[in-house]
């Protein structure tokens, strides 16, 4: 005689799924047809949204820098050249904002149609959208402040449902830095150094993931004030690996993103998606590039 355990009625612990990216450096080509040197990859971006269209992720964290804001950057405002953006060709051509915004909105739109059903989505102001923060708050660019000038606005991210956080210099930190997933802190991050892991979770003291630095990177910290072991990683980027803020350093920049599970208990799993050759391989399926809208090539 055999007794059967009956599982009618039993839930399995719910595991929810996120997908963290960031640093696209979304930038529209110039009006006169120059294409950016300093801009997203459309081939990873391509990559990216078949990916999630079959993950399926819960929830979602956008690391920021999604814009590069060429136009406003104060690099190019140091060299004379506000508003010009550099061109794969050596030359130089007229950027505008309002493009490059479009171009984000697209791209949102794109996320949206991959995965209707991922509702718990957040967005990270970085630096470079901080850009706009400084510009809109500076009384001689007063008769500029328009939607343009506030990504929450113009990405219409309260309309997409989106949870807006703002970046802080590390020296004011407070809640709006950073999403929380189980028991990891997800931020853009601060600081471009050498062991610059082991600088943040000096800071953090708690698991977390970042972006900023553009590569793939993780780290495991013990001996920890909680006696328990902590891990910490960055993420590559999904951007050109010639963009000029490489400083040609093509083996030391990386592409990709990352799937996170947050355990019923909050504990996390972090699994780093590399693109490797334009492909990404997940779950035994091969990912290659394919079309995406125009504006986005």
């Amino acid at each position: 005689m055999t007794t059967q355990k009956r599982n009618s009625g039993l839930k399995r612990p719910s595991v929810k799924k996120w997908v963290v990216y960031g640093d696209l450096h979304i930038e529209s080509n110039c009006r006169s047809g120059g294409r950016p040197i300093d801009r997203h990859d459309p081939k990873v971006i391509s990559l990216f949204l078949q990916f999630i269209k079959d993950f399926k992720p819960d929830g979602s964290v956008n690391l920021g820098d999604m814009a590069h804001m060429g136009p406003i950057s104060p690099w190019q405002s140091a060299k004379g050249l506000y508003g010009q953006i550099a061109l794969t060709d050596g030359e130089w051509g007229e950027g505008y904002l309002e493009d490059e915004m479009e171009c984000c909105n697209l791209f949102l739109d794109l996320f949206s149609e991959a995965v209707p059903k991922c509702k718990d989505n957040y967005m990270m102001e970085a630096n470079h959208e901080f850009w706009l923060r400084l510009l809109r708050n500076n009384p001689q660019y007063k008769s500029l402040r328009n939607d343009l000038f506030y990504p929450e606005k113009n990405w219409r991210l309260k309309e997409r449902g989106y949870k807006y956080r703002t970046y802080e210099r590390y020296d004011s930190f407070c809640k709006e830095n950073w999403v929380q997933i189980g028991n990891r802190k997800v931020i853009h991050g601060w600081w471009v150094v050498m062991n610059f892991l082991a600088k943040h979770y000096s800071f953090m003291h708690c698991p977390f993931i970042m972006g900023h630095v553009h590569t793939a990177e993780s780290k495991s910290f013990a001996n920890t004030p909680d006696g328990i072991e902590h891990d910490a990683f960055s993420l590559g980027c999904m951007c050109t690996k010639e963009a000029s803020y490489h400083r040609g350093r093509l083996n030391r920049w990386s592409q990709g993103w990352a799937v996170v599970y947050e355990l019923p208990n909050k504990e996390t799993i972090v699994h780093q998606i590399p693109v490797k050759c334009n492909t990404v391989i997940y779950n035994g399926k091969t990912y290659n590039p394919k079309p995406i809208p125009d504006r986005l090539m």
